[in-house]
Parts: structure tokens; C-alpha cells; sequence
């Protein structure tokens, strides 16, 4: 038979295997749910949801005033049509980007003055660089 302590020695070390298998347990639990793509996961269905309520809000919201969404969306469509709402738009939306010249705008352009046929220049808008 076995001695006392070697008993006490092997069931020390059958609770130290099982130890260790529940801390490698652990530890893939823990990797899978800090893995980047269940972050993300987990994130973007939590901006979904924000999203979803955020929505929801702003159309309980205007369907509680017809009147007054009427007359903004009729405001902002007005104010669209005209080409500077329209430019202002696509500054609002594009920082970046640079405005063409107006087709109604000219350069300063040489032309022959008809009086005494000296050159003179137009000076009217110059487009915007």
C-alpha cells in the first residue's frame, strides 16, 4: 500500500491539474470575449440599439407636431432650392472641397476700348481660387 503523505501528494496534485485546467478555462473565456471582433460586434449592436431609440424619439417627436415639421421641411426645401443653399450645403458637407466659379461670373479679359483703342480689363467678379 501507499504511504499517507504520497496520498496526500498525489490528491495535491490532481486538485493542482484540476486547477490549472479551470484557469486555462478561464483564460479562453476571457480571450474570446476581449477578442476585436466581438468588441466590435458588441459595440456596433450597441449603437444600433442608441440609434434605434434615437430615431424613434425624434419621429414620435415630429409626428406630435405635424404643423411644425410641415413648416421646417418646407423651410430647409426652400432654402435648397436656391443654388446658395445649395452651395452652403455642400460646404457643410464637403470642408474639403473647393466651390466652382459661378457660370454668371467673368475674368478680367483684354478687350479694345472702342473710343480710343486702348486695352482695358473687365473688373467684374474674378472666380474665387
Amino acid at each position: 500500500m501507499t504511504s499517507r503523505p504520497a496520498q496526500r501528494l498525489a490528491r495535491a496534485e490532481r486538485h493542482a491539474r484540476e486547477a490549472r485546467e479551470r484557469l486555462g478555462d478561464t483564460l479562453d473565456a476571457i480571450q474570446q470575449i476581449l477578442s476585436p471582433a466581438n468588441l466590435l460586434n458588441e459595440a456596433s449592436q450597441q449603437l444600433r440599439a442608441r440609434g434605434q431609440d434615437l430615431a424613434d424619439s425624434a419621429l414620435s417627436k415630429l409626428l406630435s407636431k405635424p404643423v411644425v415639421t410641415t413648416l421646417a421641411a418646407s423651410a430647409i426645401g426652400l432654402l435648397l432650392k436656391r443654388k446658395p443653399g445649395l452651395a452652403l450645403l455642400a460646404k457643410f458637407m464637403m470642408p474639403g472641397a473647393t466651390s466652382r466659379p459661378s457660370k454668371h461670373s467673368r475674368t478680367k479679359t483684354p478687350r479694345a476700348d472702342a473710343k480710343n483703342g486702348a486695352e482695358s480689363s473687365i473688373t467684374e467678379k474674378e472666380p474665387a481660387s
